[in-house]
């Protein structure tokens, strides 16, 4: 660690990418983001060819249909964080992005399109009980997810070959990428602008949503306004989209905070400066300066003395988050948990054995692979499986979620998934 530090502190340009596992994983994650800013900052990394201030990219998206929405128009002053709709639903207090909490918001109906939130926020069985609560649920998919299953009213939803689209990446060059459409809308599918116009026609609202827009007419006029907030966009009306497809927006090269080091910008801050000590955060009860805090489930912590095994939930080539669960990926990459040979003699498992990882939050069914590719007391288990609970209240679909925490990030409100303490045993 101290060679690292010495590398980095005196062989410059370095860039430093605070990757997504730490940023989940901690009590208040972003301090570990926060940190890495902050080292960036003081080895005079920021603002020159090859450097990198962490996961910050510095550049203004600007990309938002903004004026063009009724949404905008009539903004909802409650927010409620994905990891937190269990919470909002079943106490009616929902935590907001300040920090605060907003009381007296009943919620008794819940629309997703796409949603995917028993699967892939924390605490499902947490979720499960809070969307039993609801009167009416309405879901827009293109299968019978764990979310669908609970909806009372299923709305078939295009697929992206039916229907035109745009995206800006900002972590891939700032580039934004056309997706043509392929084919017509099959059977009864229509889009979620479709199945929008079509409630605001119901209301009398269509003028004001602009019902008669096509999918094509809603990219053009975003295109349009965003210049305002963002006018490098100028230069990238919807046919030159349509025309190359790809299109990279901003300057060339880019070079993150480079106008601010050069006093032409300020930084993102209320002072406007690079903020060590931030009074904002003091100011809510938060550690002014990058901390590390220990008050989190962990090897440490009091709780594993009860489940002694951590986990991590890494990727694995034949699952793209929970989007590719069917059959024969499940036989060519069977849901497994990694497990250490000393960790699974104590418990008197083998290799290929069918176990059931568990805490207070839930149990959740896989195999085990008994490997020293992991270290003794972490379990490894690949995110992705759908939740499917059996009659005992077990996962047998092997989702990871059942384990998690639905706990966030005070600062940036992030889940912290990466803090879970378990144990295994056979089933």
């Amino acid at each position: 660690i101290i060679a690292l530090a010495m590398e980095y502190a005196t062989k410059q340009p370095a860039a430093f990418f605070a990757g997504d596992g730490p940023s989940r994983a901690g009590r208040d994650p972003s301090q570990w983001v926060r940190a890495c800013g902050a080292l960036a900052a003081l080895v005079g990394s920021i603002g020159k060819p090859g450097t990198n201030a962490t996961s910050g990219t510095a550049y203004n998206k600007g990309i938002t249909a903004g004026s063009l929405l009724a949404a905008d128009k009539r903004k909802v002053s409650v927010k409620v964080n994905e990891c937190q709709i269990a919470d909002a639903i079943l106490t009616g207090r929902a935590l907001q992005p300040d920090g605060k909490t907003v009381a007296e918001t009943p919620i008794r109906m819940l629309i997703g399109h796409g949603s995917s939130v028993v699967n892939q926020a924390g605490n499902s069985n947490k979720i499960v009980r809070a969307l039993q609560q609801l009167d009416y649920i309405i879901a827009a998919d293109h299968f019978v997810t764990p979310f669908v299953r609970h909806a009372d009213l299923v709305l078939p939803a295009t697929t992206v070959f039916e229907g035109n689209d745009a995206a800006f990446y900002g972590t891939a060059g700032h580039a934004i990428v056309y997706s043509e459409q392929v084919i017509e809308p099959m059977y009864e599918c229509r889009s979620d602008l479709a199945i929008w116009a079509a409630v605001a026609d119901k209301l009398g609202l269509g003028d004001e949503y602009h019902s008669n827009w096509k999918d094509v007419d809603w990219m053009r006029e975003t295109l349009r306004v965003s210049v305002a907030a963002n006018p490098d966009l100028v230069d990238v009306p919807l046919e030159r989209l349509q025309k190359e497809r790809i299109v990279f927006v901003g300057p060339r090269p880019f070079i993150p905070f480079q106008d601010q080091v050069k006093g032409l910008k300020p930084f993102p801050t209320r002072s406007g400066k690079i903020e060590f000590y931030s009074k904002e955060l003091e100011s809510r009860g938060l550690p002014p300066m990058p901390t590390y805090l220990d008050d989190f489930e962990n090897l440490r912590h009091p709780l594993a003395q009860k489940y002694p095994l951590a986990i991590t939930t890494p990727h694995m080539i034949g699952w793209l988050h929970s989007r590719t669960n069917n059959p024969l990926l499940k036989e060519r990459f069977p849901v497994e948990v990694l497990i250490h040979p000393a960790d699974a003699a104590g418990r008197g498992i083998q290799d290929g054995d069918a176990v059931v990882v568990f805490n207070d939050r839930g149990a959740t069914r896989r195999m085990a692979r008994v490997t020293e590719g992991v270290r003794q007391s972490v379990l490894a288990l690949a995110q992705g499986p759908w939740f499917d609970p059996g009659s005992d209240g077990v996962d047998r679909g092997g989702s990871v979620n059942v384990l998690t925490t639905d706990t966030i990030d005070r600062i940036g409100g992030a889940g912290t998934y990466n803090n879970t303490l378990v144990d295994v045993k056979k089933a």
